[in-house]
């Protein structure tokens, strides 16, 4: 059989495709051109829609929502979270969340659920986990994210969570039972390690606890007296060799930070993978040298503070959803100048690459398509 080559795109064809993108970028500025075209057939192009059908509250503060989604919305992989718009007092409003039922769940093949945890002066989660919400329709970006299962799974699984954190990995969780209800069990020993304030506050319990191939191991504030705590030797405890078992964690930053330590003390930070709903950096942080200018709109400032700041203190509405790195849903391109990822604290200095607004500082003169 012939070997594969790989196809390279022709210089010419990527510098001309860029500079028709540009161009149009250009013609219909402020609007992108996909937005324009969805004015005209948003049916293809406008964003995918969804009805929320259904809320089931789990305790004060914390719901799930179930949505109806158009047709144009692609099947998710477990694991995976979408950006939800919705508007609120006159303002479009994005923010990121998990989906928590499994791929092809139980209510339909259009049906996905978002279990959501509010925050006491959140713009955005009050507002989901009220009553009032069904009967909403809200706008949804396909589902993204490298937090899945692998195709072929290994012969053990940990997983180690806290509060929230579950969301993701509960997709993964029903998606296997599933699959251990159509051949008898999951091929592998799978085991969760979950910290919660409280058995009532302790997510999906009652549907964890009737798994029966899952190992569940509970840690609550309420039965220990004391905030719960994680370190190689407890973590031991539950799966003595971890640093064999494939791995995946969602949880608080300190509960992150104690497995990261655990894992890097036996050498296995390989075997861990992480899914962080939020980030060492402090948004909006001021770090910043130099003018920022957004070459479309013709604004400029000297502000030290993220692009994604510095972008709004000038009027401007760039998209936005988790506002601390991680959803990508405020990448925008980098015309030329230099600027620090605050995530990593690398420094760009190529031009017309993509940056992600929210945790991006320039450092000196820097130019933004925007």
């Amino acid at each position: 059989m012939d070997s594969l080559q790989p196809v390279i795109a022709d210089p010419f064809v990527v510098s001309l495709r860029s500079a028709l993108g540009r161009a149009l970028g250009w013609l219909t500025y402020p609007r992108k051109p996909e937005e324009l075209f969805a004015a005209f057939a948003p049916r293809q192009f406008g964003p995918v829609r969804a009805e929320v059908v259904a809320l089931e509250p789990h305790f004060d503060g914390c719901a799930t929502l179930v949505l109806e989604t158009d047709r144009r919305f692609e099947e998710h992989r477990a694991g995976q979270f979408v950006a939800l718009t919705l508007e609120v007092d006159g303002v479009r409003r994005t923010r990121c969340f998990s989906i928590s039922s499994a791929p092809r769940g139980g209510r339909g093949p259009r049906h996905i659920e978002l279990t959501i945890k509010s925050t006491a002066r959140g713009a955005v989660t009050p507002r989901l986990v009220h009553p009032s919400i069904v009967g909403a329709t809200v706008e949804l970006s396909q589902p993204t994210g490298s937090f899945v299962l692998e195709d072929a799974l290994p012969p053990r699984l940990l997983f180690v969570t806290g509060g929230s954190g579950i969301t993701p990995v509960v997709s993964m969780l029903r998606s296997l039972d599933r699959k251990a209800i159509r051949e008898g069990g999951p091929r592998a020993k799978v085991t969760l390690l979950h910290f919660a304030r409280s058995e009532r506050e302790a997510l999906f319990l009652a549907e964890l606890r009737e798994m029966p191939w899952l190992e569940l191991h509970l840690v609550t504030e309420e039965a220990l007296g004391r905030a719960p705590s994680l370190d190689e030797a407890s973590l031991a405890e539950v799966v003595s060799d971890f640093e064999n078992t494939r791995t995946y964690a969602c949880g608080p930053a300190p509960l992150l930070k104690a497995i990261e330590a655990a894992f890097a003390a036996r050498g296995a930070s390989h075997a861990l993978t992480i899914e962080r709903f939020q980030s060492s950096f402090e948004p909006g942080a001021g770090e910043g040298t130099g003018t920022v200018r957004f070459a479309r709109s013709n604004k400029s400032s000297n502000d030290p503070r993220t692009l994604l700041v510095v972008a709004e203190a000038q009027g401007l509405q760039p998209k936005s959803g988790c506002r601390i790195g991680i959803c990508g849903t405020c990448h925008c391109k980098k015309l030329s100048g230099a600027t620090r990822d605050l995530r990593t604290g690398e420094v760009s200095t190529e031009a017309n690459v993509d940056v992600a607004l929210c945790s991006t500082v320039a450092i000196g003169d820097v130019s933004i398509d925007l």
